[in-house]
Formats: structure tokens, sequence, C-alpha cells
């Protein structure tokens, strides 16, 4: 594996791994490799549980940008320990920061829990932020870190066929679907229908079925829209905001 400092701007290759294809900074974090000196120190005690969640999820929602090859860890060949087998450890980590995002290898979490690796503090603040990673809320802070532009790791053309041809829904859709039910409900906030009628009715027919399905679902989850099941079965949307029906 290549070895940046942390920190340092990382151009790992001509996609969304290099920063000049970003708004902001796109900043190494944890591409550790003998003999180059690394930051000891302990983590905040809820650190690694966080990022092992965020890396379980990472290698989940591979967006594509992987480092080049397989990779075994030199700090435990040099220091005569069985290096863990990473058949995955290609994939990489994105973490949105304060107008700057940061990458690291999946592999950090090993870093980190036999080698007392200790990433800057800014990293380890904007781990414990991120949203779930792969989620509308965590493209959303991705997004907003990158100025508010849509950023290369989301708008890729390999990133955005992996995405339509698992759900038919673009990033750009789903954006665009969510933010028309949000404004339909900040608006008529007693309104509720099935997601034929938000689709046809709350959204004119703008956004395709999928994405508004899709949409709805992730406004579910996030507590901005309710959704109860009428006797033949239908589900019906409305806004979190009206009183539950009795």
């Amino acid at each position: 594996m290549t070895h940046y400092r942390d920190l340092a701007l990382c151009r790992y290759g001509s996609d969304a791994l290099d920063a000049d294809a970003w708004r902001v900074p796109l900043l190494a974090i944890g591409w550790l490799e003998f003999p180059f000196p690394y930051r000891l120190g302990r983590v905040p005690p809820d650190f690694r549980s966080r990022l092992d969640a965020l890396v379980g999820e990472a290698r989940r929602h591979s967006y594509g940008y992987h480092h080049l090859g397989f990779h075994t860890c030199s700090w435990c060949v040099v220091t005569l320990r069985t290096p863990p087998e990473q058949p995955w450890s290609q994939d990489s980590l994105w973490v949105p920061g304060n107008g700057v995002v940061y990458v690291a290898p999946v592999g950090i979490p090993h870093y980190v829990a036999a080698h007392g690796y200790r990433p800057p503090t800014e990293f380890i603040e904007a781990v414990m932020r991120c949203p779930e990673y792969g989620s509308i809320p965590y493209e959303a802070a991705l997004t907003e870190a990158n100025g508010g532009v849509v950023p290369p790791l989301l708008a890729g053309g390999w990133a955005a066929a992996v995405r339509e041809s698992a759900d038919s829904v673009s990033f750009e859709e789903l954006q665009s679907a969510r933010s028309g039910i949000s404004d339909y409900l900040a608006q008529h906030p007693e309104a509720e229908d099935t997601a034929d009628g938000v689709e046809q009715c709350w959204l004119a027919g703008f956004a395709r079925r999928p994405a508004v399905e899709r949409a709805l679902e992730a406004l579910v989850k996030h507590g901005l829209v309710r959704v109860s099941v009428r006797e033949d079965g239908s589900r019906v949307y409305s806004s979190a905001r009206q009183s539950p029906p009795h």
C-alpha cells in the first residue's frame, strides 16, 4: 500500500481517490506502512466500535474506488505478528468532515487495535458524528462537506452504474424525491396518501416510483414521515408532525 502521512492530500489515482477531483481537501488518514513512523496513543472509548461499524458498512456499500490490490500489514510482518487475512483490504472508507473529506483504507481498525495507532483528533470527531454509511444522510453529509457539490465518489460513472443496477435509483433522483416530499409536507402538513398518491399528486409525477419508495422509506426511518397501514393493507404516509391517529 502507498504511504501517506496523516492529513496529507490523497492522490492515489485519477478518479475519486485524487484530491484534485474534489472541491475541498481530500485528506489521507491511516495509510500506514513500515518504516514510516505514526502517532501512538489511546482513542476515546466509543471510537473503535464506531469505526468498526463504519468499516463494515463501507465494505457492504463499496462505491468501487479501490486501493490497488490486496494489502498485507507491513507492521505485522516487521514485528513478527501474523497479519490478519484481509481479502477486502483494497476498499476505502470515506468520512465527511468540516470542509474536508477523509479517506482511509478499511484496514484502519487493525492499526488502531493491534498497533496502537491514534488517528488525528479531527478524524476521530468526524467518525463519531458520521451518519450511517451509505445512507441518504451519509451521502448528503458527504455532498455538504464537498461544498454542496455532489462529490466524485457519488457522481462517478462506475459508482452510479453500481447503484442503478442494484436498485434502479440514482443518488440525484433519490435526493430530488426526498426534497419534493419534504417540501410538499411543509406546505400541506395535514396531507396523507399512499405511495401512488405521493408519486402522482405530491410530486406531480416528476419522480419515478422506485425513487419515491426509497425516499419514503428513508424519511420514515429518520422520523420525518409516519406510515400507517389501513384495513385493506395499503400503506399511508403523512407528516410525522401530525398527531398520530387514534
